[in-house]
């Protein structure tokens, strides 16, 4: 089950001051070259650089409420991570307990570790879901164990 980056409006923002960003950086770059004889080509090329991953960025910003935040798989939640990164996968089995934390649902995993999701960027609707799933999925896993380790004292004795 996907659950999507909510609040169109954010994102939307979002890429409007990405676009600003690449638009103004243009604006200067051709300032710098037209009203001087010299220009460092390195201002040209960092310049160039910056207007066009603010661009990317943008468009990634534009799309992002059509994208899933957050998959729930059988064994697995899924947590999205940008657009470079894969997504963060973790196994229900591995999470111990989860919290909120201000605006994030912070997952205790085993060996001291720990993950993190922010709920500002999904709707009411699949937060509550996403807890309801996470309770159920980490008492059934809780129940496994039990149940091997009831099996393996009966076994021993």
């Amino acid at each position: 089950m996907g659950y999507p980056f909510y609040n169109e409006a954010i994102w939307k923002r979002k890429a409007r001051n990405a676009y600003f960003s690449s638009l103004a950086v243009m604006v200067i770059l051709w300032l710098q070259i037209s009203e001087n004889d010299f220009y460092h080509p390195a201002f040209v090329v960092i310049s160039s650089i910056f207007a066009f991953f603010s661009l990317v960025q943008g468009i990634h910003y534009q799309t992002m409420w059509k994208k899933d935040y957050i998959r729930m798989e059988d064994n697995e939640i899924l947590i999205y991570r940008g657009l470079c990164l894969p997504r963060k996968r973790i196994s229900f089995e591995d999470i111990k307990r989860f919290k909120e934390v201000s605006t994030l649902i912070e997952l205790h995993l085993k060996e001291d570790k720990h993950a993190q999701f922010n709920i500002d960027w999904l709707s009411n609707h699949s937060v509550k879901a996403i807890k309801e799933t996470l309770c159920k999925k980490i008492h059934e896993e809780m129940d496994e164990v039990r149940k091997k380790e009831h099996y393996h004292a009966k076994t021993h004795y």
